[in-house]
């Protein structure tokens, strides 16, 4: 009778989709709104009627009988039932309307236009469309289809289940089309476009990008994010539902694998507390260097500039703030375009102010308008004022669109100078009335990159003096509207770039938590150096941090005796405002001293190049190499230590993916040997030959030349021959580093290495984590799964005895 009664079900079921596409079909044919109204009840009869469905099968408890017990027939209907159960009641994301997409296969040639793109939309997105005019929704359905074509209208709304289901068949058929090896076992096909194609995960991973790239035009093209009803949503309730079910099946995956260090079995870490881990210390690591970078502003005394650069109009969907910019969108230009656009002429503008020789030391921060449209902020420093009001007009004639704020500046571009005089470039007040300082505008516009990135449950931990934490809404839409664009939200400017500094940074900072104390027994100068301070600074936070607790309890304590004032001494309340203010200054003074230590480590370790150093940063590097060259043993006879060493370079090893190609990554840091100095980039031809001699690349440039005069039939010149002595140099493994002096020092890499890692890793699951355990035990070990042997992250503030400093502690 269950049976009987589920067949019933599915029967009903079968024939509302059927009602609810032929409904859809006539919609589609003569959108009026009689058609549309009749389409939407009938596919919320066929989604009530697949709920109620899976409901049965759910709550069915009968056993079905063996298989070899039932007919053909009636195992195939069984297994029918069993499929549409699965289709109906599982298909759907969590959060929203059950909804099966179809596929273009489905559909006649003749209905394959642009009619059949609201067939292909779930609920929560079709009825944007459903309410347009006529014509502005064929405006738009032609331009979705345009845009994201059938593959994204048919991925659009597959939840992540179904999404893997694709990607397998895909990389199974393509399997069979370019099968690996023959049957004789010959390998074949192994280019690596065809390893890729094959792969399951890689086959995820693309069509999870058509499936972002789909979402994100079309949440923008029905109006679904932005608008001018108020809902200032810059990503959509459907694409936060969609990320939310994709973080939900990342976290179950990680959940079931963990970290073994293969020399020890028994140090294992859970993936998915490291992940939380390693973001959090991510984040630490890029407030540390804002921090830095504001303590190097206020020491050196350089002027700050406070930028926002926003798109045209074109480029903005469904504004809330300003309606009248959403007639103007052009529907070619999506989010992607946006995105190029902003990273397009964020280069061309960088360029051309390195070209009038302002070379800005910062960083920016990218953010979404309530339109979901990509903006930036920028805050940057110069060491002049008049570099800086530079930096703003170039801003301004490079973005300005001619629509004013109340404050006269452009809507396109907002350009000001912290602290400036002049009524042009000042900037207002801030909400709480306060003139605007480099550390409030750091951390309004650093907010996106630092506390929205916090574990939801750690949202409340950020630094002291931070802005309040978010909504959990608010950053669960962050964080979907920055997964869904593959958008980087903070990058530092002024780098030295081509050595990977942020990545030399976390090297030197973990060898610097060496139980070893190797940070002392380097022989690097500026590697030493840079540990050295990077100790101190790290000792300095973890003091501002205990400061900061007894700083917050002490406030409680001075709020509760002033809300009770009138039953308590007037001097009790004064003594307890008084310890809070000590309390809290305590903690800002450790807080500072940290980011200047981090300062002094940025400089020895070259965080920027040497030649953008300022004059007191040059002084105080050579008096620290001085110092630390005299606490040195002596060399042997005829040896002496460089007074100008050069900084420590990243240590990059070649390695193959699993799809054959071959990437560089970047296994620790490397200390350099010069091999020769040349007095200036005009070095005459002496000083070339005699310089690639003793570099042992003389041939080489010779037979170069000789190419030259060979192709031209000519002499070849000096600038040219300049130019042959750089490229010599490279394909004979040398590096070249402009020096302060001028002078230009060539180098390879036969100094002191230091790894990122000492150990290696391995991922296993849970069960062979678990197996290994068991090993361990019964070997009579202990298993540690938060060992003090392992950083999380590059910024792990873990309770050490750092050593006594050494060296010069006063400002350079």
């Amino acid at each position: 009778m269950a049976r009987e009664r589920l067949q019933k079900k599915f029967d009903a079921a079968r024939r509302r989709a059927e009602e609810s596409d032929k409904a859809a079909r006539k919609a589609a044919w003569n959108p009026v709104p009689r058609w549309i109204a009749a389409a939407a009840g009938a596919r919320k009869a066929a989604a009530d009627a697949a709920r109620e469905l899976a409901g049965e099968f759910r709550a069915a408890e009968t056993v079905r009988p063996a298989p070899e017990l039932m007919k053909a027939e009636e195992v195939r209907a069984a297994d029918h039932a069993d499929l549409f159960a699965e289709e109906a009641g599982g298909s759907n994301i969590a959060g929203t309307v059950a909804f099966l997409p179809p596929h273009l296969s489905d559909l006649p040639p003749e209905a394959r236009n642009h009619h059949a793109v609201f067939r292909f939309l779930p609920p929560e997105l079709a009825e944007f469309l459903s309410r347009m005019s006529p014509v502005r929704r064929a405006e738009r359905e032609k331009a979705i289809l345009a845009k994201v074509e059938w593959l994204g209208l048919e991925v659009l709304a597959m939840p992540p289940t179904a999404l893997a289901e694709r990607a397998d068949k895909e990389a199974r058929r393509h399997a069979a089309e370019f099968p690996k090896a023959m049957k004789d076992g010959t390998p074949i096909n192994q280019e690596p476009e065809h390893r890729k194609r094959r792969c399951e995960k890689w086959q995820l991973r693309r069509l999870r990008k058509v499936q972002r790239r789909a979402l994100l035009y079309v949440e923008q093209a029905v109006g679904a994010v932005g608008g001018p009803d108020g809902l200032s949503l810059f990503l959509s309730d459907y694409g936060l539902a969609i990320c939310e079910a994709e973080a939900f099946r990342t976290e179950e995956i990680l959940g079931k694998l963990w970290l073994v260090k293969k020399s020890d079995p028994s140090v294992q870490i859970p993936m998915l507390d490291l992940h939380w881990k390693a973001k959090a210390a991510d984040a630490a690591k890029k407030r540390l260097l804002i921090d830095v970078h504001l303590a190097r502003w206020a020491a050196l005394g350089w002027s700050v500039c406070w930028l926002t650069v926003t798109l045209p109009p074109q480029y903005v969907a469904n504004a809330t703030n300003e309606e009248k910019r959403a007639t103007k969108w052009d529907v070619a230009l999506g989010p992607e375009e946006a995105s190029e656009k902003l990273q397009e002429d964020h280069h061309r503008t960088l360029a051309l102010l390195r070209e009038k020789g302002v070379r800005l030391s910062g960083w920016w921060n990218v953010q979404p308008q309530q339109s979901g449209t990509p903006h930036r902020h920028y805050i940057v420093a110069c060491e002049t004022v008049e570099d800086a009001r530079a930096v703003c007009d170039e801003f301004h004639r490079r973005f300005d669109t001619g629509n004013l704020a109340e404050d006269g500046q452009d809507r396109g571009c907002a350009a000001y100078v912290i602290g400036d005089g002049d009524p042009a470039y000042s900037p207002g007040k801030g909400k709480n009335g306060k003139a605007e300082t480099a550390e409030s505008v750091a951390r309004y516009a650093a907010r996106y990159s630092t506390r929205y990135e916090a574990r939801p449950a750690d949202g409340g931990s950020g630094s002291e003096g931070e802005a309040s934490p978010a909504s959990a809404d608010e950053q669960k839409r962050f964080r979907g509207w920055k997964k869904l664009r593959g958008a980087r939200g903070m990058g530092f400017l002024g780098l030295d770039s081509q050595r990977a500094p942020l990545e030399l940074w976390d090297v030197l900072w973990l060898n610097s938590l060496k139980e070893d104390e190797r940070w002392f027994r380097v022989e690097d100068a500026r590697m030493s150096i840079a540990m050295r301070e990077m100790r101190t600074a790290r000792k300095r936070a973890e003091d501002a941090a205990l400061d900061r607790i007894a700083a917050k309890a002490a406030r409680e304590v001075s709020d509760a005796m002033q809300a009770a004032a009138g039953t308590m001494a007037k001097e009790d309340v004064a003594a307890a405002m008084t310890e809070a203010e000590a309390a809290e200054a305590t903690a800002r003074d450790a807080a500072r001293d940290s980011a200047f230590h981090g300062w002094h480590a940025a400089v020895a370790m070259g965080l920027w190049p040497d030649t953008d150093l300022d004059p007191k940063e040059l002084s105080w590097l050579n008096d620290a190499v001085a110092e630390w060259n005299q606490g040195r043993w002596e060399l042997p006879d005829g040896e002496r230590r460089t007074s100008d060493p050069l900084p420590p370079v990243p240590l990059r090893e070649e390695r193959e993916s699993v799809y054959g190609v071959e990437r560089k990554e970047i296994r620790g840091a490397v200390g350099v040997g010069r091999r020769f100095t040349l007095s200036s980039r005009n070095a005459d031809r002496v000083e070339l030959f005699a310089m690639a001699e003793a570099a042992g690349f003389l041939e080489a440039l010779r037979e170069k030349i000789q190419e030259r005069r060979d192709e031209t039939g000519r002499k070849v010149g000096l600038t040219a021959t300049r130019r042959l002595f750089f490229l010599a140099a490279r394909d004979a493994g040398l590096g070249l580093s402009r020096r302060p002096d001028g002078t230009i020092a060539g180098f390879d890499l036969s100094g002191e290495i230091l790894l990122r890692s000492d150990d290696e890793w391995m991922i296993v699951a849970a069960a062979e984590a678990e197996k290994l355990r068991g090993e361990v035990l019964e070997s009579g070990g202990t298993v540690a799964p938060s060992p003090d042997g392992l950083s999380f992250g590059a910024t792990d503030p873990r309770g050490r005895p750092c050593g006594p400093p050494h060296g010069d502690e006063g400002p350079p």
